[in-house]
């Protein structure tokens, strides 16, 4: 219906989630049958939308300032977090928004005090909220969550110095001893 922005593939590859037209709706493109149906209703601008990995929802920024869970088999949104996640279009341009691998979690990026960005997960399941970092960075960008689950993965930097990748351990590993070696 317009320009296309934010793109995101079903895990099975047969959909196709992104935003477009003047009211920013998120619209779900179905290869197999050729067919485009618009997936938001309320006004509001949609970004960054994300497909769990088992494929039933679908993670969004509403706002810029709401984390919206979609389930796509009964049409019905939850919201999961609201932070200042995302600058409006066209300013934003990263990937806030990251699955754990197993669909359980969400994690975000959000701007904090100082307009510090950090990241923030949400439980799928009971809406707990986690702080996963604490940096004094600026322009954190893209977060990723490792296959294994075990680390998160982000870019961070400050004003004009160039971008770095953090990894934030989610697991602790075992200690090691001397005595061991």
């Amino acid at each position: 219906p317009a320009n296309a922005y934010d793109l995101s593939w079903s895990p099975d590859s047969q959909d196709l989630v992104f935003g477009a037209g003047n009211d920013s709706s998120l619209y779900r493109y179905r290869l197999a049958s050729d067919s485009l149906h618009r997936l938001t209703r309320q006004d509001g601008q949609y970004t960054s939308p994300v497909y769990a990995p088992d494929g039933k929802s679908l993670a969004y920024v509403r706002n810029g300032r709401q984390l919206d869970l979609l389930d796509l088999a009964k049409g019905r949104v939850r919201t999961l977090a609201t932070a200042a996640i995302e600058l409006p279009r066209p300013l934003n341009g990263s990937r806030p928004l990251a699955w754990s691998p197993d669909s359980q979690w969400v994690a975000y990026l959000s701007w904090g005090q100082r307009m510090f960005r950090n990241v923030q997960a949400v439980s799928i399941r009971n809406g707990r909220h986690i702080a996963l970092s604490q940096l004094a960075n600026t322009s954190a960008q893209d977060v990723l969550w490792s296959p294994d689950r075990i680390h998160l993965l982000f870019t961070t930097g400050q004003r004009t110095e160039a971008s770095q990748i953090a990894q934030v351990s989610l697991i602790d590993p075992p200690p090691q001893f001397r005595e061991d070696a």
